[in-house]
């Protein structure tokens, strides 16, 4: 399975009231994220990270960000976003990351589908049905009409998502 998700903000703790996390604390918000990631993605899956992994600071140190991503099932996939300040770090190890990219175009099942961290409005193919995934915005706006949808963690249950759950018009009010 291909699973995709955003934005997990990981060690950043203003996040958790900004936006209603269901955590107490930027441990409690690590130990939830590594629970619900290996509930859905097995360890052969890919997911495509797309940016804001971790919020470098003194507690989610480059140290711990790779420990996090040691205890996470699946092939991981960063498409950088503007927090992931971390890889450029020297105690950072990228091992457990796949690739480090800023943009990435991938076929899935026939479907031409475009990654950023950050929503665009005109991207390769969108007039011939590609589709754009995004992050970013920590806001609801996927666009199903123009095929450009936010895969933000905040959206889904702070769980990886799978293109057809995107497709089947998946969102905040479903089940995963």
């Amino acid at each position: 399975m291909i699973y995709f998700t955003s934005d997990l903000h990981l060690g950043h703790k203003n996040i958790i009231e900004y936006e209603d996390r269901p955590w107490k604390s930027v441990e409690d918000m690590t130990i939830g994220f590594i629970l619900n990631w290996n509930e859905v993605v097995k360890p052969n899956d890919e997911v495509y990270i797309l940016g804001d992994f971790a919020f470098q600071n003194s507690y989610m140190t480059p140290f711990l960000i790779t420990d996090v991503l040691s205890r996470l099932n699946g092939k991981k996939h960063l498409i950088i976003g503007n927090h992931d300040t971390y890889i450029n770090k020297q105690s950072f190890n990228p091992r457990y990351f796949e690739e480090m990219v800023y943009y990435k175009e991938l076929k899935i099942n026939g479907k031409f589908v475009i990654l950023s961290h950050y929503p665009i409005e005109d991207w390769n193919g969108k007039y011939y049905g590609s589709l754009h995934l995004h992050g970013h915005t920590h806001q609801p706006d996927s666009r199903p009409e123009i095929n450009r949808y936010n895969v933000g963690c905040m959206l889904y249950d702070y769980k990886p998502v799978t293109l057809d759950y995107l497709l089947k018009g998946g969102n905040t009010h479903d089940t995963i």
